[in-house]
This record gives structure tokens, C-alpha cells and sequence, in this order.
């Protein structure tokens, strides 16, 4: 009886255990909060990097909707090696504007566009070798299809880089394809 007398006679929590259970919540959730908020940078910088990939590739798609050369017939066939990378003769550069003008896909070589949030586009085009046996893709010369060892091939090497600042760096998005002259 005497057992249940003082089980009866308590009433709620001392300070002291109040104070206890606080600072026992607190080390457990403050180590959690920290976790939480990583995981939601973590997000955001992936959030980042898609809508980088994203971007790199519509322009990569807008530059491959072009021909290959300034010489490529409107109905796709073989074409003699191209000529220059660059844009030619009466095409305008550099202007966002006339992007449309640009025929081939040589001209964006040295194209740099502000992409939509604050995201940044360069272009480079070169002359490249495809070596046959599936080893890695290299440069001809300078790439550049003008003066000995650079000579034009029947494949350029197109890189478009999207770089966008995160936490103060610098990030990436690089995204390379080979077009051919065998279509």
C-alpha cells in the first residue's frame, strides 16, 4: 500500500529531469538537422548539374540538326573532306543572334552563350582521328583543318561545356560527340 501511496503522490517531472531530457534531444536532433540540410545541398547542387546536362545537351542537339560542312549538300551524302573549322565566308560571328544563320556545325567552334540561370555554354569544334579499333579519339594536329598536319578529316570532335558557380567553385558539365562525314 505504501508503494502505491508514493507513486500517488508524484506528480510530473523535476527540473532537473526536464533539463536532462532537453539536453539529451538536443544532442540527438542537432546531429540530425545537420544531416537533413546536407542532404538538401546535395539536392540542390545534383538539381544543378541535371539542368546543366540538360542545357549542354539542347545545344548539342541544336548544333547537330546543322550540317557537316559548309560543303554537305542538302540531301545528306559523302562529301569531299571539309573545309576549315570556323564559319565561313558571309556567316556572321559572334552573335547570339544569328546562330540560326550558322549552317554547319564547325561554325559554333568558339560559340559562348549565358544560358538560362546563370549557366554559361562554350563550344569548341576540332578535326579529330577515329581510330578504327575503338582506341581513344585524338585531335588532328591543331584540329583546325588549315596548315600541315592539322588537314581536314572525316570527323570532328564537338565538345560543349556548361559551367555554372556552386558554393563558390567553379562546376562542369562536359558533353562530347563525333560527327561524321559518312552519312
Amino acid at each position: 500500500m505504501v508503494f502505491f501511496k508514493l507513486i500517488k503522490n508524484r506528480k510530473g517531472f523535476s527540473l532537473t529531469e526536464l533539463m536532462v531530457a532537453i539536453a539529451v534531444l538536443l544532442f540527438g536532433i542537432l546531429p540530425l538537422l545537420r544531416v537533413i540540410g546536407n542532404i538538401k545541398e546535395g539536392l540542390v547542387d545534383h538539381k544543378k548539374s541535371v539542368e546543366a546536362a540538360l542545357l549542354a545537351k539542347s545545344l548539342m542537339d541544336r548544333i547537330l540538326e546543322k550540317k557537316w560542312d559548309e560543303a554537305t549538300p542538302d540531301i545528306p551524302s559523302y562529301i569531299p573532306l571539309g573545309t576549315r573549322i570556323g564559319v565561313d565566308g558571309t556567316e556572321p560571328f559572334p552573335s547570339t543572334n544569328t546562330l540560326e544563320d550558322w549552317d554547319d556545325v564547325d561554325d559554333f567552334n568558339g560559340h559562348y552563350e549565358k544560358a538560362p540561370r546563370f549557366y554559361e555554354h562554350n563550344v569548341t569544334v576540332k578535326y579529330a582521328i577515329v581510330p578504327e579499333d575503338g582506341s581513344e579519339i585524338t585531335i588532328k594536329g591543331n584540329g583546325t583543318g588549315v596548315g600541315l598536319g592539322n588537314e581536314p578529316t572525316n570527323f570532328k570532335l564537338i565538345t560543349v561545356t556548361t559551367s555554372w558557380k556552386a558554393k563558390g567553385f567553379q562546376q562542369k558539365h562536359v558533353l562530347e560527340t563525333v560527327a561524321s562525314n559518312d552519312e
